[in-house]
């Protein structure tokens, strides 16, 4: 039987369908702040199904394990609703002053952010990358301190913008992000990509530094880029799952939860840009 289960992180609230026997449940789960470095997620599917929930259920992202992800999913899988969820738990989670986040939204999808200084979309989101490797160099050549908050970059649709874009500048964002990449992870940074298939050629040599969140039913090419060790173990995939591994451990199954108060999820977005 399907059931919705009702989850509250901290003011926001997800409705997350799962298969269990019974009736309809009712859980509200409250998560205190974790670790600096621990930030909550997604659901792990294979939990739920158990009939572990709250904080038994989630997954947690270690930012100093892989400070690197890429969202990759066709469209109406849940890609950017995942991007958006993981932006929302760094706000919320991240420890040290105010977490930041710098969004070159290619497709203009995140209009809400409009007029905040580190959203660049469709022509500017070359402007966004250039200021956010200047704050990577910054940190590298004076050091991290206690004040430099913790700071994404999510690039959005960055396949389509490099097969879009001239020749030039698509080799000199490849050659940055694939720099970015390899850098972040002492400057209290993270590199995120968003984008429909895991091309090789628009992640440059970096490509095994990103930790792949894919959502959908991949192509078996697709699964052989995104978890070329696993290929065999990924089981077809429903509405809103997907898989997510760290680069350390077999790819585990995930649950995107669907977020019913979109208010608060985008307002945590918006601090972050501001």
């Amino acid at each position: 039987m399907l059931l919705m289960m009702q989850f509250t992180l901290l003011s926001t609230v997800f409705l997350l369908p799962i298969a269990l026997a019974g009736s309809v449940v009712l859980a509200i789960v409250y998560f205190e702040n974790c670790s600096s470095m621990l930030i909550p997620l997604f659901y792990d599917a294979d939990k739920l199904n158990m009939g572990l929930g709250g904080p038994a259920s989630l997954i947690a992202w270690d930012p100093q394990r892989c400070p690197s992800l890429v969202f990759i999913g066709r469209s109406g899988t849940g890609k950017s609703t995942a991007a958006q969820i993981a932006l929302g738990r760094v706000k919320r989670y991240a420890k040290g002053p105010g977490a930041r986040a710098t969004i070159c939204d290619f497709k203009s999808e995140y209009t809400y952010l409009k007029g905040c200084p580190r959203h660049f979309d469709h022509n500017r989101c070359m402007d966004g990358l250039t200021s956010f490797a200047a704050e990577n160099e910054r940190r590298i050549c004076e050091g991290v301190t206690d004040a430099d908050p913790f700071h994404v970059l999510l690039f959005s649709e960055w396949g389509m913008f490099c097969s879009i874009s001239d020749k030039r500048t698509r080799d000199e964002a490849i050659s940055t992000v694939a720099g970015l990449i390899m850098s972040v992870r002492a400057q209290r940074m993270s590199v995120w990509l968003d984008l429909q298939r895991p091309d090789s050629q628009f992640m440059g040599t970096a490509r095994d530094s990103l930790a792949p969140i894919a959502l959908g039913n991949l192509s078996p090419e697709g699964k052989r880029m995104a978890f070329p060790d696993y290929v065999d173990m990924l089981e077809p995939v429903g509405a809103n799952e997907g898989y997510f591994s760290d680069g350390v451990n077999p790819p585990r199954k995930i649950i995107i939860p669907t977020v019913t108060k979109w208010d608060i999820l985008r307002k945590d977005v918006k601090a972050l840009v501001e």
